[in-house]
């Protein structure tokens, strides 16, 4: 079931964790990491992605209610949600829903279905 777009907003639901996206890690977040969750570092690989080498967190294959098989952040847990919260990477920290395509598109959709209920409603009273 889809959660509204709001609700991920409100009550950082985590929707975004349970995409494939890669979860890219800075040299800041690797500086924090040394010195305060070492054991993050071991959950960091490098991918070559065009012709620059960087490093993410590690994936881990989850099978969601669904039936489907993704892998996501090896840090997210679904009741949960984020493990590494308070030493989350710069890119999880900077992100919102209002950035992404996908969720832009779905408020959008919500506020034009709100929109037309209220227009619906107001008819009634005129």
């Amino acid at each position: 079931m889809e959660r509204d777009i709001i609700d991920c907003i409100k009550y950082n639901c985590g929707k975004c964790c349970e995409r494939e996206w890669d979860v890219y890690v800075s040299e800041k977040d690797i500086k924090m990491w040394e010195k305060s969750r070492p054991d993050i570092l071991k959950e960091v690989v490098t991918k070559k992605v065009g012709n620059r080498t960087k490093k993410l967190l590690k994936k881990k294959p989850v099978k969601f209610p669904d039936g489907t098989e993704r892998k996501i952040c090896i840090f997210y847990d679904f009741e949960k949600k984020c493990l590494i919260h308070e030493f989350k990477p710069e890119v999880c920290k900077k992100f919102t829903c209002l950035k992404h395509p996908l969720f832009i598109f779905q408020l959008f959709k919500q506020i034009s279905e709100l929109i037309e209920d209220l227009n619906l409603n107001t008819k009634k009273y005129i």
